[in-house]
């Protein structure tokens, strides 16, 4: 009996620092490796998913300023706010009846400043190649990978998305 005993007081003390491990794993951010986002680990309100954000503090100038508009993107997504995709837009008309309330995006894994330049593009505007995970339905348990280019450009309000694209040639 008494060894019974200890095998679940043993067992219990073993899973709690498993546990306590997790978390504390999750707030570590991995080494920031060149040309792409290290991220940081939050979690939303409800703590039925993690959403993670970008870690702003590892970019400068403009690059940051991309990071904090990206940020707002998932922020948008696991708070389901139509209007504040809309306002990510520099033409928010044309976006109208777009935004999926059935997503949700949970982490941007890679993001790739070094975009071969689009000649059509002004000298305010930049893209960036966004890899991100995502559930869709956002009550799903399947997380999917997409990988996107935003099409972004410099107003006098800041960084506003111009478009974003599932298909793009000679990158």
């Amino acid at each position: 009996m008494k060894w019974l005993a200890c095998l679940i007081l043993v067992t219990t003390l073993i899973s709690s620092c498993s546990r306590a491990e997790l978390s504390k794993e999750q707030t570590i951010a991995p080494d920031h490796t060149p040309g792409f986002v290290t991220p940081t680990v939050l979690q939303t309100e409800s703590q039925k998913d993690v959403i993670v954000y970008l870690d702003e503090g590892k970019y400068q100038d403009e690059e940051k300023e991309i990071v904090q508009v990206l940020n707002r993107y998932l922020k948008i997504f696991s708070e389901n706010d139509a209007q504040g995709y809309m306002d990510l837009y520099l033409y928010p008309e044309k976006m109208k009846g777009t935004f999926d309330l059935g997503k949700i995006v949970l982490e941007i894994t890679d993001l790739d400043f070094d975009v071969k330049p689009n000649p059509n593009l002004k000298d305010t505007d930049k893209e960036v190649i966004v890899e991100k995970l995502q559930k869709v339905p956002a009550n799903s348990s399947e997380i999917t990978k997409d990988r996107q280019l935003f099409s972004f450009t410099n107003t006098d309000k800041g960084w506003k998305l111009i478009g974003i694209s599932d298909n793009w040639n000679d990158l």
